[in-house]
């Protein structure tokens, strides 16, 4: 009888070893797939803008000819969410900072997934978030 509860146990720990490197796979297939030419951001302006938050709540817009969301910030509050044609210099996401006199200082964020300039300042990365509930569901 301990034999075959042995071999019950190798088989289960197979089959849990199996999902783990199918969930692996997916999240490696789903990182390298290329993104989609259009995107959607969240969208507000300054005029729209009170205290950092858009007045108008999580208005978004669809983006069929740009490839970046930016946000805004002036002195660490945001003021502006868009789409934008044009993303930084080096072609990464990331965060730009200048410092316009003594007490302003702007600063632009770029990326490049759908609504990923959210009011959040932390942003997480897709595969990072998909591992961990693939993660989760394995278990």
């Amino acid at each position: 009888q301990s034999v075959s509860h042995s071999l019950h146990f190798t088989s289960d720990s197979k089959q849990w070893k199996m999902k783990v490197c199918t969930v692996f796979l997916f999240l490696c297939v789903v990182s390298y797939v290329p993104p989609s030419h259009c995107i959607t951001c969240y969208s507000c302006d300054q005029l729209n803008t009170v205290n950092g938050s858009c007045t108008e709540g999580e208005k978004t817009s669809w983006c069929p000819q740009d490839r970046w969301c930016v946000k805004t910030w002036e002195n660490d509050m945001g003021i502006s969410w868009n789409c934008s044609p044009d993303g930084p210099d080096d072609d990464y996401e990331g965060c730009t900072t200048e410092r316009r006199d003594t007490n302003t200082e702007d600063t632009e964020c770029y990326c490049s997934s759908d609504l990923c300039n959210s009011s959040l300042v932390v942003w997480l990365d897709f595969s990072i978030v998909m591992f961990c509930i693939s993660l989760y569901a394995a278990l």
